[in-house]
């Protein structure tokens, strides 16, 4: 082993030896939080940035040419534009009522969580931060509500901004050991979440532009608590952490949703990574160059055209000049007297009288340079996927051929991200419906499905008659 895998190990043999205590525990996970975050480090900044300049805010303010802002408008639609609708059938099309009733039941559950919420608005969210930051991800959440005596049950998608996800040390998704999600609670929420520990929590985090006197005053409205909410894979187990609590987790919950793969999350959306890392990469890093090139280009059109401008200098001999300017279209002025008449035909013309300042070759180094920024266009979409035939543009001189083969090279990197951001939505279809068939009672699924489905203690029943003629 190298020197410097050793120098990045860990510091514990086991979780025995770390949570000796609720304080270690405490401390232990914020740890873990703090070095996920610190191995994300440049790719959040260079996210941070990308951010900026596509909202056209703090340091991509000044962007003279926003083309990071064109490209994600382009690409974005491209990867979502429609609602998916679940089928789910079983593996072996077998002659089974029961299956099929089950595939029935389930596919209508599906179709019925996503028309009770926004489904599009949280996919196009996560599929943004895909284009922007280079990873984007959505949380299934189950939620009960209690109405009329009644339990009412919903499972719904829920987005989740990419600067407060976490995740473990892995290379796949699969071995990730726990995934966090980053909370700021008011002082409500903090006594439903943890009724024990809600007041004794400290709320220190504000809100961007909020005035510290204002926030102590107010802290319910201006100031919050940095809460992490840790699912962690080897104990089937969900803490709450809050930062400024370090004697003990503020809440554990035993395995809330009973999910195969526990994560409430599946596999985020990238738009590039490598085998052997999750770290996302950052797209807007790879067009950087490209883009300042064009930003410059685009400052030394607009300071060309500034000094652009038809001046030069006239004869003090002829005064006529200032009725020139008062003169509209069309009009001929007189001159003022015949001398002038005279000196402008001995002298050839009225041209003769005036001196131009040369703009000839300003124009030609502006033409070079819109020249050059259109070439430097074609490869920003080259090089990010965008190319002409993508946009709608195509040549009318090309074959019907000749335009086919471009579309089917063109799109072949488009598919392949349209395939991923469909596998994530299949991803989040499992997870509700393994979440439904879970957690939810048998009035919530006839009322979402309009099947007569038997009842969770029916159920039960049925299993054990048939464990007991199995073991007779």
């Amino acid at each position: 082993m190298a020197d410097t895998d050793l120098q990045h190990s860990g510091s514990y043999e086991s979780r025995a030896e770390s949570d000796t205590s609720q304080e270690d525990k405490v401390q232990r996970w914020l740890q873990e939080v703090e070095l996920a975050g610190e191995v994300e480090k440049i790719w959040r900044k260079e996210a941070e940035g990308s951010r900026n300049i596509y909202r056209a805010e703090k340091e991509g303010a000044e962007r003279k040419f926003n083309i990071h802002y064109s490209s994600v408008q382009t690409s974005t639609p491209s990867l979502y534009n429609s609602t998916p609708t679940p089928d789910v059938r079983a593996r072996y099309n077998d002659d089974n009522e029961v299956s099929r009733t089950s595939c029935q039941a389930i596919e209508r559950v599906l179709s019925y969580s996503v028309d009770t919420y926004d489904f599009d608005s949280t996919i196009k969210a996560a599929v943004q931060d895909r284009e922007i930051a280079g990873r984007g991800q959505v949380r299934v959440r189950y939620v009960p509500m209690e109405y009329q005596g009644r339990i009412y049950q919903e499972v719904l998608c829920e987005h989740v901004l990419w600067k407060h996800y976490r995740q473990g040390p892995a290379t796949r998704f699969e071995d990730v050991p726990w995934v966090a999600f980053e909370h700021f609670l008011t002082r409500s929420q903090l006594n439903k979440l943890a009724p024990k520990l809600g007041d004794k929590i400290k709320l220190d985090f504000a809100l961007d532009g909020a005035d510290s006197k204002k926030a102590d005053a107010a802290p319910n409205v201006f100031k919050r608590a940095r809460v992490w909410e840790i699912w962690d894979k080897e104990t089937r187990k969900v803490i709450w952490i809050a930062t400024s609590y370090p004697d003990a987790p503020i809440r554990e919950d035993d395995d809330p949703l009973g999910l195969v793969g526990y994560y409430p999350v599946s596999n985020p959306l990238y738009h590039t990574r490598t085998s052997d890392s999750m770290v996302p990469i950052c797209p807007y890093r790879i067009i950087k160059p490209l883009a300042d090139e064009l930003e410059e280009l685009t400052i030394r059109i607009q300071a060309l055209i500034r000094v652009c401008k038809w001046r030069g200098i006239r004869h003090p001999a002829i005064p006529s000049f200032e009725s020139l300017e008062d003169a509209v279209d069309g009009e001929l002025v007189a001159p003022t007297d015949g001398s002038e008449t005279l000196g402008l035909i001995q002298a050839g013309g009225l041209d003769k009288f005036i001196w131009l300042m040369p703009i000839e070759q300003l124009i030609g180094v502006l033409k070079a340079l819109y020249e050059q920024r259109e070439m430097v266009k074609q490869t920003i979409f080259e090089v990010s996927g965008l190319a002409d035939i993508m946009r709608g543009q195509s040549d009318p001189n090309e074959t019907l051929g000749a335009q086919e083969l471009k579309a089917n090279f063109g799109t072949m990197r488009l598919q392949e991200a349209q395939k991923d951001v469909q596998r994530f939505c299949r991803d989040l279809f499992r997870l509700k419906a393994e979440i439904a068939c879970n957690m939810f009672d048998s009035q919530n699924l006839m009322m979402m499905t309009g099947l007569g489905l038997p009842s969770r203690q029916e159920v039960l029943q049925a299993r054990q008659q048939l464990q007991m003629m199995q073991q007779q």
